[in-house]
């Protein structure tokens, strides 16, 4: 029994055409090549891709946000800002310590504002 590939999504195409034994299968092979060049042109499936790529563009900056944010809590946990040889610590540097972790925070929370901004556009 061969599965009906006509209703597999053009990832799903592309997924099975990556990992598909050519050799075991040419004739499921032949079939979702066919299948890929049909809806390489469709323009439904071009769009359904096109969105999940931006929604991975949009989602890549919560991983910025996490970055920064931990970052910032760690250097405030520790009292120790680090970048690179710079080194402050609340006790002896307090405004550069400051300014450090204000940089952190401000970088996630730009992050955060960038990343509500373009998820209500995805919507």
């Amino acid at each position: 029994m061969q599965p009906d590939f006509s209703k597999y999504t053009l990832v799903e195409l592309l997924d099975i055409e990556k990992h598909i034994d050519k050799d075991a299968y040419p004739d499921r092979y032949k079939i979702v090549f066919e299948l890929i060049k049909i809806k390489e042109n469709d323009p439904d499936e071009i769009e359904v891709i096109k969105v999940r790529e931006e929604s991975f563009k949009v989602h890549l900056n919560l991983i910025f946000i996490a970055i920064f944010w931990l970052s910032a809590f760690y250097y405030i946990f520790t009292g120790e800002f680090k970048l690179k040889s710079y080194s402050a610590t609340y006790e002896s540097e307090p405004f550069g310590f400051f300014c450090g972790v204000g940089l952190y925070i401000g970088m996630g929370l730009y992050f955060y504002l960038n990343y509500i901004k373009q998820y209500k556009l995805l919507n």
